[in-house]
């Protein structure tokens, strides 16, 4: 996992445990897929730090299950590192349908970009 220096300022209620908040990239069968959100927990070296969360935030298209795939397809290919990872969802339209899914799992969590960066 790459950590870029665009550090994101995300809510304290979102996400509460958390030393390095950034874009980054995650390579899934020798592909770079651009992650919107990549959470990482504690430590000296990025690569070693565990994956606390990962997500998308977009204010353009509709987030859906296949955005909730593509999550949990670069939650597997980060390994060991990121297996317990939240997967977060927010955006300006979200699916009804993901809404619903993500309710019934404690590692996704979706709704309004807004709550991303306030918590609200």
């Amino acid at each position: 996992m790459k950590i870029t220096s665009d550090h994101v300022p995300l809510s304290d209620a979102t996400l509460p445990r958390r030393d390095d908040v950034a874009p980054s990239f995650v390579s899934i069968d020798g592909v770079e897929h651009q992650r919107d959100v990549v959470v990482a927990g504690s430590g000296d070296v990025p690569r070693e730090c565990e994956t606390v969360a990962l997500g998308e935030a977009t204010l353009g298209d509709e987030l859906t299950t296949r955005h909730r795939r593509r999550l949990e397809r670069a939650r597997a290919a980060l390994g060991g590192h990121a297996t317990h990872a939240t997967l977060l969802l927010y955006g300006e339209r979200v699916d009804d349908a993901l809404v619903q899914r993500a309710a019934g799992r404690d590692d996704v969590e979706s709704g309004d970009v807004r709550r991303l960066y306030t918590g609200d």
